[in-house]
């Protein structure tokens, strides 16, 4: 052909590659150089040059030619190529400066976070831009030649970033981490150089639709206002994790055709679950669900709390409310605007636990989602789409994004709000540009289209101001779509009976649920075999024994006693019964006309000084709770509690130059990303435990016994083989795959125990099984109970032996169908095959449950009941020769077992036939939690042993390791150190410098040495420990250096024991007994739980020494708590810490002193009365305030400081009840002293000496 014309550009918007520099001209020759290549047909066609032009020789093709050769497209069929158009300038323009040089993509992305530039540095700046630039150009200028102190480019990973996800989604910036995290952009490309002349291509195929693999639930949402399209309501559909579409309808009988939408984009679920509407469980829309071959199902009655629709209709008018409002869009659009909210929840990484940081399309497709569609525009941004007109007329027109087509072109496809307010599809749309923004004519524009859209759509005043959706209650009404107007009744007066009626039922509670807080409904009281309500009901919580169902976001119930959920109702609460709420994000921001205005940022002091605005007036941000919910908070509340938090959104939504901002945001990003990066990089680093090296795998812990010369980790691994082979069946070498079993990997974990022995631990992948719906913890008896065991074993004239169980959880069989490759670990012979578990190996998500559920039936049946104030220990009642009843125990910690009884072998060997006990652990212990046990004799009887706990050997272990640390930098521990502390070091004012992350880690681990080693009976060094765990975040070279000196104290310090001595104590104080108290707090008693086990064996009396050590932090101001309680004279509990007000007198610090020290009694008393122990009146009480002993124990003593009411009462209120009983100790002999403040070496032994042997 001799004519045949093309522009390079024109083929070059097709993604075909051209290269037309001739080869001789070629810098670097290839063979792409000077040809045309086609990217996706892989093909090159070489070009050659007719004088200076290069031209593809081509000629006309014969028919039969056109029908089966391959075809090549050069140009796209549409848009019609415009050689006139200025789209190619105005793009071109945007990669060069106003002095021509080049822009690159990284500055075009850049998300600046924030500018702080000095004087001299603006004046700089200023002088190399030319003065003659317009106010609207200055900016542009600036940030494309000023050196910005922070800049945060676009993450490689990402087209969108986290910012601007957060601010087009209206979600909060760490849910926008999340999201991005999982799911990808294929499809996006480069905003800020996007033609109009070039169309939005899908990218990959994953964009298309997909199978729907869940049940869904559905509802109809109904609308204030007719859209556009003539709807007034939609149909939802969603599931466990929150995937969501809404199908729009003209009235709720249009509900069947919602499911011919529903199986064609999307697919078939396996049930429709709804609320039980006619026009969803009749007719046509039962006749659809059952021949697409799906199931339907109706909730319960009465119950619209157990249909996920209702929950996510309250999500969905929330976030179409706020897009509507935030973008000022004709509310007749509500309709399309409801759809794109569907996709975006849809496509949010909730914090949802089934959800394992995915997101929910990703969960129902279990193909990686691309959110490339959705996240380029927010809901009605503006945006220039083609409109393929006649000359003369622009074929770039103004327009709004209303998010993906539906069932119209390719993924990529857009919905387009046109000037006259019809709905058009495109592929062809660009954003505004910065100059178009800025530009009059395009003002004019814009103000013009919405003039115009506004009068289409015949929308006044009246319904431009209205809500979309009415905002719910937070509480779900009870309804029914078959509302026949009976109504249950509230019982009169005379007719109420406590039994009958449940004050917590569809009480909403945040709660301990697996491994995290959770917030829960509570739907009934758990019934048993009989139909019979479980426990009865009590005013006082303590003395509600009932347990209650309480069902979970996700569909799943769970029990808990009716104490526990009061204890966190009320824990979660104010004095007014008003609930803390935990933040979750911030997902929006607003203002009102009394906000600042952006150009009056700076005003003029009377020194003539030009100075920032330092106001939040008129700014509120709308916080997400843990919960779900959504409250708006004025700004000057929240900059206050959480100011870093409001930093971050601020900088993602670009509002830093906004006056209420711009005075203080920049501070505080400065200081967090110097304190929170130093805290991150520390605590990614856990290498050691106890101080010693761990290994990650069992490459690692050989490589850790070579250089160490020793074989301890080998020991371990192969000791733990030999133990574990049981839990498996291997199949023959050619084994298949067993049918049914679903294959999970095995791997090896290592640990320190407290006592310093390695453990070699292997495991199972569980991580890639479904968790089971019981629990999954394993047993872990609490340590005071351990200490209580100790005494009443002495007490009662009783005996204890320990036992460990071998591979405990391998004694229970597995509840999940697995197998597993060998590995090296197996042997040579064994390696490769197939293995079927048999037993329930450690790493399975259901081993916990079956060694706890294997366990707890074999204690039942010899007769052992659990304690319910400590489910880990076990009582028995038995009487012995003499007549004396009392009770057994049996404490069990994972597989440790600690018998104490009349003849505890017995009870072992019947608890070793059911499962296998190490034969040299059946013995009386010598060590338990890491601390040495043993008899000692006191010289009132020395013929009857008592138990003795002490921390000697750890103690050693401990301070061997660091002088082994301290040896590789050439130091040491100094000898002879008298105090654990100085008197003159304090920890809060050291100023010495910041560790490094490897010395900070360091720190941590001996802090948590420490803690360890107070826990086993060092109580001499609580305090000093205390203190220095308030460090933790940052501590400093000071903190490291008095961390140490409590090692050397330790060094020469080493032996010290607590003794269990079950002899009472003749306390001499004066307490003052039978004060009135009925006119105060009228005829009040103790509340005795009613399922506590009836009292046996010698009786116990309680002893608490209390003090406070008023404003002891000389930054915070705030008082230490010291409280140490005794059962007889047996050390039982011990606490420091500091308190979490700041009070004004030493009498305000002692009371809340006294109230802790009161609810830890309150603890103790419920646990003794519940392991079957006998109390001996009140709990007697000392401290060493005259003031407080004087206005407790004389009920006419009036309180003159408001502010200490609670703890005033409260310990009062528990004096009459006959809980406790207070009485004055000097502060020379109030054991106490020594927990709340560091003491001189003769004063603190002195304490000692009466604690510790």
């Amino acid at each position: 052909m001799e004519h045949a014309l093309l522009n390079p550009n024109q083929i070059r918007l097709n993604d075909v590659e051209v290269n037309d520099c001739p080869r001789f001209l070629s810098e670097k020759l290839t063979e792409l150089s000077h040809s045309i290549y086609f990217p996706k047909d892989d093909v090159r066609l070489p070009l050659s040059l007719d004088g200076v032009i290069s031209y593809l020789p081509v000629r006309k093709p014969s028919a039969e030619e056109f029908r089966n050769f391959h075809k090549l497209n050069l140009t796209y069929e549409s848009p019609i190529w415009d050689p006139y158009s200025t789209d190619f300038s105005r793009q071109e323009e945007k990669f060069t400066d106003s002095k021509g040089a080049l822009v690159t993509r990284n500055s075009v992305h850049a998300n600046i976070q924030m500018v702080t530039t000095k004087d001299s540095t603006v004046s700089m700046v200023l002088s190399s831009v030319s003065m003659s630039l317009e106010d609207k150009h200055l900016i542009d200028e600036l940030e494309k030649t000023c050196i910005v102190s922070v800049a945060q480019s676009s993450n490689y990973r990402y087209k969108v970033t986290p910012e601007e996800l957060a601010k087009r989604w209206n979600i909060g910036l760490s849910t926008a981490k999340r999201t991005l995290l999982a799911t990808t952009q294929r499809g996006v490309k480069d905003i800020a150089s996007r033609s109009l002349a070039k169309r939005v291509k899908p990218v990959t195929a994953q964009l298309r639709y997909r199978h729907l693999r869940t049940s869904l639930y559905t509802d109809t949402m109904f609308s204030n206002v007719v859209s556009s399209r003539g709807n007034s309501c939609a149909q939802i559909y969603v599931n466990d994790v929150d995937w969501t579409r809404a199908y729009p309808m003209k009235s709720k009988g249009q509900a069947h055709d919602t499911l011919d939408l529903l199986f064609h984009r999307e697919g078939v679920p396996a049930e429709i679950i709804s609320d039980g509407a006619k026009e969803l469980v009749q007719g046509e829309f039962r006749r659809k669900v059952r021949a697409a071959g799906a199931h339907a199902k109706e909730i319960e009655p009465y119950s619209p709390w157990l249909n996920r629709a209702e929950t996510a209709i309250k999500a969905l008018k929330r976030m179409t409310n706020t897009a509507m409002s935030k973008s000022q869009a004709s509310v007749r659009l509500w309709d399309i605007c409801l759809e794109l909210q569907c996709l975006i929840r849809s496509s949010i990484a909730h914090n949802i636990y089934a959800l394992n940081d995915d997101v929910p399309n990703t969960a129902v497709s279990g193909d990686t989602t691309d959110i490339s569609h959705l996240c380029e525009f927010a809901w009605y941004d503006w945006v220039w789409y083609l409109d393929p007109v006649d000359f003369p007329e622009d074929k770039r027109k103004l327009g709004r994004w209303l998010g993906p087509a539906h069932d119209i072109g390719d993924a990529m496809c857009a919905r387009i709000l046109a000037r006259n307010s019809q709905i058009i599809s495109r592929t062809t749309y660009s954003p505004l540009s910065t100059s178009d923004l800025n530009s009059q004519q395009v003002k004019l524009l814009q103000e013009s289209f919405e003039t115009n859209v506004r009068l289409v759509m015949n929308e006044d005043d009246r319904i431009k101001n209205t809500y979309v959706f009415e905002v719910e209650p937070s509480e779900f009404e009870t309804y029914s779509d078959h509302y026949t107007g009976d109504q249950e009744m509230m019982p009169q007066a005379d007719e109420y009976d406590h039994e009958a009626f449940n004050e917590y039922i569809n009480a909403e509670v945040m709660i301990p649920r697996h491994d995290h807080i959770g917030a829960g409904r509570i739907i009934g009281q758990k019934k048993d075999r009989d139909g019979n309500p479980i426990g009865r009901s009590n005013p006082d919580p303590v003395l509600d024994t009932r347990i209650l169902e309480v069902q979970f976001p996700d569909g799943n119930v769970q029990e808990y006693a009716a104490n526990v959920i009061a204890e966190h109702l009320y824990s979660q609460v104010d004095d007014e019964g008003r609930r803390y709420l935990l933040m979750d994000e911030i997902v929006d921001h607003r203002k009102d006309g009394s906000a600042v205005a952006a150009d009056d940022l700076y005003y003029t002091d009377k020194r003539g000084v030009k100075q920032m605005r330092r106001t939040t007036k008129g700014w509120q941000l709308l916080l997400q709770w843990k919960d779900g919910s959504n409250t708006w908070i004025p700004l000057k509340d929240l900059k206050e509690s959480n100011p870093v938090d409001v930093a971050e959104y601020v900088v993602a939504n670009k509002l830093v130059h906004e006056p209420a901002f711009a005075w203080w945001v920049p501070d505080v990003l400065r200081k967090r990303e110097r304190i929170i990066s130093a805290v991150k990089a520390r605590y990614l680093k856990r290498t050691h435990k106890f101080g010693i090296r761990m290994p990650k795998s069992v490459k690692k812990a050989l490589e850790i016994d070579r250089d160490t010369n020793t074989s301890i980790w080998l020991d371990a691994i192969r000791k733990e083989m030999k133990n574990v082979m049981p839990a498996f069946k291997v199949l023959e070498p050619n084994a298949s795959k067993p049918v049914g079993y679903t294959w999970i990997p095995c791997h090896m974990i290592f640990d320190i125990k407290m006592d310093f022995t390695r453990k070699a631990r292997f495991v199972a992948g569980g991580h890639v099984t479904d968790p089971p719906s019981s629990i999954t913890y394993a047993s872990v008896v609490s340590r005071d109970s351990v200490r209580i065991a100790l005494l009443i074993a002495a007490l009662n004239s009783m005996q204890i032996l320990g036992a460990d169980a071998q591979n405990a959880y391998l004694n229970a069989p597995v509840r999940e169908k697995v197998y597993t490759t060998c590995g090296p670990e197996f042997g040579n012979s064994t390696e490769g095959r197939y293995a079927i578990i048999v037993r329930a190996l450690y790493g399975l998500k259901s081993s916990g449950a079956a060694w706890r559920a294997h366990l707890a039936a074999t204690m039942e049946e010899l007769m052992f009941t659990s304690c319910i104030a400590d489910p880990d220990v076990w009582l028995r009642p038995f009487q012995n020769e003499g007549g004396l009843k009392f009770y057994e125990y049996v404490l069990i910690y994972t597989d440790d077992f600690l018998c104490i009884s009349h003849d505890p072998k017995s009870i072992l060997d019947t608890i070793g036939k059911h499962f296998k006990l190490k034969p040299e652990s059946i013995k009386t212990p010598d060590t338990y939690l890491g601390a040495n046990l043993g008899h000692f004799s006191l010289p009132d009887k020395p013929d009857k042993p008592r138990w003795s706990m002490s921390s000697t050997n750890y103690v050693k272990q401990a301070v061997a390791n660091v002088e082994k640390d301290l040896d590789e930098i050439k130091r040491g521990l100094p000898n002879k150190v008298s105090s654990p502390m100085s008197t003159k070091y304090r920890p809060e004012l050291d100023v010495s410098p910041v560790l490094n992350a490897e010395r900070a880690n360091y720190f941590q681990s001996q802090i948590g040495v420490l803690r360890w080693a107070v826990e086993i009976g060092r109580i001499d060094i609580m305090c000093e420990v205390s203190m220095l765990s308030s460090f933790l975040a940052m501590p400093r070279e000071g903190h490291l250096s008095a961390v140490l000196h409590i090692f050397a104290y330790l060094k020469s310090h080493n032996r010290s024991r607590l003794v269990f001595d079950d002899s009472y104590a003749d306390i001499e104080n004066h307490f003052i007994d039978g004060a009135d108290w009925t006119d105060f707090y009228g005829n009040v008693k103790e509340p005795i739980p009613p399922n506590a086990p009836k009292p046996r064996g010698r009786a116990v009396e309680i002893t608490a020494f209390v003090d406070a050590d008023h404003a002891g932090d000389k930054v915070t101001r705030r008082s230490r708590t010291g409280v140490l309680i005794y059962l007889n004279r047996a050390p039982i509990m011990w606490f420091s810490k500091r308190q979490n007000s700041v009070e004004t007198s030493s009498f305000g610090s002692e009371f809340v002193a006294l109230k802790i020290a009161t609810e830890m009694i309150q603890g103790l008393r419920y646990k003794l009365r519940m392991m079957g122990i006998p109390i001996d009146g009140p709990a007697r009480v000392l401290c060493d305030n005259m003031s407080v002993v004087h206005n407790t124990t004389a009920p006419e003593s009036m309180l003159k400081k408001k502010s200490n009411a609670i703890a005033y009462h409260f310990v009062r209120e528990n004096v009459a009840m006959g809980v406790i009983k207070i009485a004055y100790e000097p502060s020379e002999t109030n054991l106490a002293d020594a927990l709340t403040k560091v003491q001189s070496a003769p004063v603190r032994q002195n304490l000692m000496r009466q604690v510790l042997y």
